[in-house]
C-alpha cells in the first residue's frame, strides 16, 4: 500500500479479512505544498526553514482571538495576553523586541491579503495606551474554526519579501478550502463556564481592617478616641467615616472581590461548515456563533461569523475565486483600565470592607436611621468616589462592529513554466462605542449629571497585488522558481465622537436628552505604500538550495525624500540526507542544514504624518485659530534590521522524532525615537531615526512519536527560546527614563528593564523604612542622597516556550498543552497602593500587610502604617514591588473520545466525537497577584490590577456527515 508523501507498506494478509495500516511519512519524496511569500512552492523546493506552521488542530481550543493559539506552539514567538476580557488581544513578539517608538505587531496576512490588527477602539476604555491594555482586538472577529493553518515567518529570506511590513515577523494564514467530491458537513456545539485562574488574592478582612486603620492614625499622631459599635470599643474616626450599620448594628464585613467577579460565566459556541464540490468548481461555507460573559462582572462578547470561499478552474490555464468574510460583534467592556474609580478589578481591592456595595434588609446609619437597599447610595464614596456595582447597575458601555473582508484572484497559466496571478481584496470595519453615565449622584464616577457618549469608527485597507512567476526545470536536475510582483496597499481611517453632559433624569441615554454639550471631536486619516518585488530559487537535484530577494518599498508615512527603501535577502540550504556518503544511513530521514542574511523595515508604530508639520485648531480670545503642533522631520525614513539566521532541521528512525535548532541575530538601525529638542523651538520632541539595538538568540523545537502502533499513537513536542535584547545606541547617548517610574532605556541594557529605588526592609528599632543608597548602605529616604535608583530586571524572560503531549488509543484522544516562561520581572504597581502602609489613607490593603511592624525590636517586612500621605516615605516607587514573573501554566487539555463508526454508520453519519476540554486549568508562579501573564512588547511586564484571564471548561459535540 503506498500513498503520496508516506513510504510503501507490505503487510501480508494472511486470511485476514481486517487489514490496519499505518503509514509513515517519507521524508526524502515529501513534496506538501507550502506557503511562501506571495506564491506557493514544494517543500523541498524552497530553503525557508525558519518557519512554523500551527494546523487546526492545535486551535480547537474555546479561543476568542487566533493570535492566542500561537501561545506555546511556536519557538520564538511569544504571545501574552493584554486582558481576559472577551475580546481582548495578544500582544505577539517574533524574536524579541526590534523597535524603540515603533509597533511590535507582527505582519497578519489571510489568504495572501495584509489585514488590521490590534487595538482600534477610540474611547477611553478601549485604547491601547490605557493601563492593562484592554482593547477592541481586530483579530478576533476571525473565527479559529475557520482556519486551516497559521504559518510563522521568521527569518529574513522568508520574511524580506515582505519589506518594510515584515521586520516583526509575518503570520500567514490560511483558510479552509473545498475539495471535490460529495459536500461534507460538520457541525461543532460546545458549552461551559469560565472562573478565575487564582483566588489567592486576598485583602483585610472587617477587624483587620479597623486594627490596621486605627494603629495607622495613632502612628500619625492623630488621638480620635473611641465609641461604641455593636458592644465593641472601635476607633471614632472610623466609626464617623463609615455611618452604614447592617441588621445586628455592627459594621459590614463586604466582600468587594468576591462581588466583582463570576465565577460561573457561560460560554457557549456553535459552528457549521459545509464544503465539497467538482473537479472544476469547489466552495467552503462556514457559520459560527459565540456568546461568552466574562469573569469580570458585566462584560460579554457575542460574535457572528460567515464565511465563504470559492475556487473555479475555468480551462486548463485558468482559474480563479474568492474568499468573503462577515463578521458582527457585540461586546460590553467596563471601564477595566481607562477608570481608577469604577474598574472592578481595581477597585474591589482598594474599597473598605466597612461599607457595602449593596445595602441590607434592615440597614441603619449609625443615628438609626432606616436605609432601602440598592447599590446607589449617595454616601457611598468614604474610600473613593466610586462605586462599580453601581456602574454595573446604571452605566453602559458597549461596542459594535461590523467587519468584510473579501478578496478574489484570477491566475493564468501560458506558454512553458509562467503563471500571471492577480489578487485583490479589502478590509473593512465600522464600529461603534456608546457610553453613558448615569445621572444619579455619585456612586458612578461622580459625574453628577449624566453623561453620554457616542463615536463612531471607520477603517478601509485596500491591497492589491501582481506577480509573475516562473517554473522551470532543467534536465532533471536545475530547478528554477522566479517570481515578480508589484503591490499598492492604500488605507482609510475616520473617526467621530460626539459627547453631552447633564440630564434632566435617568430615563433616556441619548445625548439628544442632555441639555450640555461636553466635548466634540473627530479625525480622518489616510496612508499609503507601492511596492515592486522578486524573488529567485534555484536547486540542484533537490540537494542544494540558493535563494535571494529583492523589494523596494515607498510610503507615504515618511519624509519624501526618504518614503522609497529597498529591502533584499538571500539564503541557502543543504540537504545532507541526500548525499551518497549518507544513503545507506537508514536511521536518518532529513537532515538539513540552512542559513540566511537579509533587511526588513518598519514604519509602524508612528504617525500618518509623522515628517509633516502640522498645525491644529485653537481657541484665543474668543477667535479660532491655528497653532503649530508638530515640527517638520525632512529626514524621517525606515528602521532597517538586518537578520542573520543559521539552523538545523533533524528527523530519524522514520520521521519519529525530529528536531529543529535555529541561532539568530537582528540588528536595528535608524530606529524611531523620541529625541529631546531645544524648548527654544517651541516644541519638546520629535521622533527621529537615532537608536540602534539588537536581538539575539536560539530556538530549539523537538518533536517525536514515541509510540506508534495499529491502535495507539502517543505523539509530543517541546520548544524553548532564549533572547537577548540590548540598546546599543541611543541619540547623543542620552538615556532616557520611561514609563514613569519604572522604566529606563540606557545603552548597554535591556529595553525592558526595571529601573527602582531599592528596598532594604523595616528599621526593627521603629518601624521605618529603609532603602539603599548608590554605594549600598542604608538611607532612612529614598530621595536623600539624589538620584539613587538602580535596573533591578527586565521584563524580558531568559527563556520560554511550550510542551505539548497527544494519545490516541481506541478511539479515545487525550492531549495537554503546556506555555512556561521563566527569568522576567513583574512590576506591579497595584502593591504599591495595597501595601502602601497607611500612606493610602482609607484604602483597603493586601493582607501580606498584616506581618507589619508593631513595636520595637519587631523582624517585619512592612513598616508600621502611617496615615496620611507624603509623611510616609515607604510609598515609593522599589525593587519590592518587582516580583518574578516565572509561571507555568497548563494552557489546555481536551479529553474526547470518537464513536465507532459501525454504531453510527446506520445514521448515516461519518463521525462523532464527544469531548471536555479547560484551559488554565493550573498556574505555577511565585507572582502574588491575580495573573502573571502580563502583556508582552516593548512595554512588557507592567501589571496594574488588570483583568485576569480565565480558567474555562467546556463540554463539545463534533459530527460530520
Amino acid at each position: 500500500m503506498a500513498y503520496l508523501g508516506y513510504s510503501t507498506q507490505e503487510v501480508p494478509v494472511n486470511g485476514q479479512t481486517t487489514i490496519n495500516v499505518t503509514l509513515a511519512e517519507d521524508a526524502a519524496n515529501l513534496d506538501e505544498v507550502v506557503v511562501v511569500g506571495y506564491g506557493i512552492a514544494s517543500k523541498g523546493g524552497t530553503p525557508f526553514g525558519a518557519k512554523v506552521t500551527v494546523k487546526s488542530d492545535r486551535l480547537n481550543i474555546p479561543l476568542t482571538s487566533i493570535d492566542k493559539a500561537l501561545q506555546g506552539n511556536v519557538a520564538g514567538v511569544q504571545s501574552l495576553s493584554n486582558s481576559g476580557q472577551p475580546g481582548a488581544g495578544q500582544q505577539v513578539v517574533v524574536r524579541g523586541v526590534g523597535t524603540i517608538n515603533g509597533g511590535t505587531t507582527p505582519l497578519y496576512v489571510v489568504d495572501g491579503i495584509p489585514i488590521a490588527s490590534g487595538s482600534y477602539g477610540s474611547t477611553a476604555q478601549t485604547t491601547a495606551t490605557s493601563m492593562s491594555g484592554d482593547n477592541l482586538n481586530a483579530l478576533s472577529s476571525l473565527n479559529p474554526n475557520d482556519i486551516e493553518s497559521i504559518t510563522i515567518l521568521k527569518d529574513a529570506a522568508s520574511t524580506s519579501i515582505y519589506g518594510s511590513r515584515a521586520s516583526n515577523g509575518v503570520v500567514y494564514i490560511t483558510t479552509k478550502q473545498g475539495k471535490a467530491g460529495k459536500t461534507q458537513f460538520n457541525v461543532k456545539l460546545s458549552t461551559g463556564f469560565s472562573s478565575r485562574t487564582s483566588n489567592k488574592l486576598k485583602t483585610l478582612n472587617k477587624d483587620q481592617y479597623i486594627d490596621y486603620i486605627t494603629e495607622a492614625r495613632a502612628n500619625a499622631g492623630f488621638n480620635d478616641g473611641t465609641v461604641e459599635v455593636a458592644g465593641k470599643q472601635v476607633n471614632k474616626f472610623i466609626a464617623d467615616q463609615f455611618k452604614v450599620r447592617n441588621a445586628d448594628g455592627d459594621f459590614y464585613d463586604f466582600d468587594w472581590i468576591g462581588a466583582a467577579y463570576n465565577d460561573n460565566a457561560p460560554i457557549t459556541t456553535a459552528d457549521f461548515t459545509a464544503s465539497g464540490g467538482t473537479e472544476r468548481t469547489k466552495f467552503f461555507l462556514g457559520l459560527s456563533a459565540l456568546d461568552q460573559d466574562g469573569i469580570v462582572l458585566d462584560t460579554y462578547l457575542k460574535r457572528y461569523t460567515g464565511r465563504l470561499n470559492l475556487d473555479h478552474t475555468v480551462n486548463n490555464n485558468v482559474k480563479m475565486g474568492a474568499n468573503l468574510a462577515l463578521s458582527y460583534s457585540d461586546q460590553f467592556s467596563p471601564m477595566t483600565t481607562g477608570s481608577f474609580l469604577i474598574n472592578p478589578v481595581n477597585a474591589s481591592a482598594l474599597h473598605s470592607p466597612l461599607e457595602p456595595g449593596i445595602i441590607g434588609i434592615g440597614s441603619t446609619l449609625s443615628d438609626g436611621t432606616p436605609l432601602e437597599p440598592g447599590p446607589n447610595i449617595n454616601y457611598m464614596s468614604t474610600t473613593q468616589n466610586g462605586n462599580f456595582l453601581a456602574s454595573s447597575a446604571y452605566d453602559d458601555f458597549s461596542s459594535r462592529t461590523a467587519r468584510s473582508t473579501t478578496s478574489g484572484y484570477v491566475q493564468w497559466s501560458f506558454l512553458d513554466g509562467f503563471t500571471l496571478k492577480g489578487i485583490a481584496g479589502y478590509d473593512y470595519f465600522y464600529l461603534t462605542e456608546e457610553e453613558w453615565r448615569d445621572a444619579r449622584p455619585r456612586g458612578t464616577g461622580g459625574t453628577g449629571h449624566g453623561m453620554a457618549s457616542s463615536t463612531i469608527t471607520e477603517q478601509l485597507s485596500w491591497n492589491e497585488t501582481v506577480t509573475l512567476n516562473y517554473i522551470k526545470t532543467i534536465s532533471d536536475s536545475h530547478n528554477l522558481n522566479i517570481l515578480l510582483g508589484q503591490e499598492a496597499q492604500s488605507e482609510g481611517y475616520r473617526y467621530a465622537l460626539g459627547e453631552k453632559m447633564d440630564f434632566a433624569g435617568s430615563y433616556s441615554h441619548y445625548m439628544s436628552q442632555g441639555a450640555t454639550p461636553s466635548n466634540a471631536a473627530g479625525e480622518r486619516f489616510a496612508s499609503s505604500l507601492a511596492s515592486f518585488f522578486g524573488t529567485a530559487n534555484y536547486n540542484y537535484d533537490q540537494k542544494y538550495f540558493l535563494s535571494a530577494s529583492l523589494r523596494g518599498d515607498g510610503s507615504s508615512r515618511l519624509s519624501k525624500d526618504n518614503r522609497w527603501s529597498t529591502f533584499w535577502s538571500t539564503g541557502f540550504s543543504w540537504y545532507i540526507n541526500k548525499e551518497e556518503f549518507l544513503n545507506r544511513v537508514d536511521i536518518i530521514d532529513n537532515l538539513n542544514l540552512r542559513a540566511s542574511y537579509g533587511t526588513t523595515g518598519n514604519q509602524s508604530g508612528i504617525d500618518r504624518y509623522a515628517a509633516l508639520a502640522l498645525y491644529s485648531g485653537v481657541e484665543y480670545n474668543g477667535e479660532a485659530g491655528l497653532f503649530p503642533s508638530q515640527v517638520e522631520n525632512p529626514n524621517l525614513t525606515w528602521e532597517k534590521t538586518t537578520s542573520l539566521d543559521i539552523g538545523i532541521d533533524v528527523a530519524i528512525l522514520k520521521n519519529r522524532l525530529s528536531a529543529t535548532i535555529d541561532w539568530y541575530n537582528r540588528d536595528t538601525k535608524e530606529a524611531l525615537l523620541n529625541s529631546q529638542l531645544s524648548r527654544a523651538t517651541g516644541f519638546s520632541s520629535l521622533i527621529a531615526n537615532v537608536g540602534e539595538l539588537t536581538n539575539s538568540g536560539i530556538e530549539i523545537a523537538l518533536n517525536g512519536t514515541p509510540v506508534r502502533t495499529n491502535n495507539i499513537e502517543w505523539t509530543a513536542g517541546f520548544n524553548i527560546t532564549s533572547n537577548t535584547n540590548k540598546i546599543t545606541k541611543l541619540y547623543e547617548g542620552a538615556e532616557i527614563i520611561s514609563l514613569p517610574p519604572y522604566g529606563i532605556y540606557r545603552e548597554g541594557e535591556d529595553l525592558q528593564s526595571f529601573y527602582t529605588y531599592r528596598w532594604a526592609g523595616v528599621n526593627p528599632a521603629d518601624g521605618s523604612p529603609m532603602y539603599y543608597d548608590n554605594d549600598g548602605e542604608i538611607m532612612r529616604a529614598y530621595n536623600e542622597n539624589g538620584d539613587t535608583r538602580r535596573i533591578v530586571g527586565s521584563a524580558a524572560p531568559k527563556f520560554y516556550g511550550g510542551f505539548n503531549t497527544k494519545i490516541l488509543a481506541y478511539g479515545v484522544d487525550l492531549s495537554l498543552g503546556f506555555y512556561y516562561t521563566y527569568g522576567n520581572k513583574i512590576y506591579d504597581n497595584s502593591w504599591i497602593n495595597l501595601t502602601g502602609s497607611g500612606s493610602r489613607n482609607l484604602y483597603n490593603q493586601f493582607d501580606v500587610i498584616t506581618n507589619r511592624w508593631k513595636k520595637e525590636g519587631d523582624i517585619a517586612a512592612y513598616p508600621k502604617p502611617y496615615y496620611g500621605y507624603p509623611q510616609n516615605i515607604s510609598y515609593a516607587t522599589t525593587d519590592k514591588s518587582v516580583f518574578d514573573g516565572s509561571y507555568l501554566r497548563l494552557r489546555d487539555v481536551t479529553l474526547g473520545y470518537t464513536l465507532p463508526h459501525k454504531f453510527i454508520k446506520p445514521t448515516g453519519l461519518q463521525n462523532v466525537r464527544i469531548y471536555a476540554q479547560g484551559t488554565n486549568l493550573l498556574t505555577f508562579t511565585k507572582f502574588p497577584d491575580l495573573d502573571p501573564e502580563v502583556g508582552g512588547g516593548k512595554n512588557a511586564g507592567y501589571y496594574h490590577m488588570g483583568y485576569p484571564n480565565a480558567r474555562t471548561v467546556t463540554f463539545g459535540l463534533d459530527v460530520k456527515f
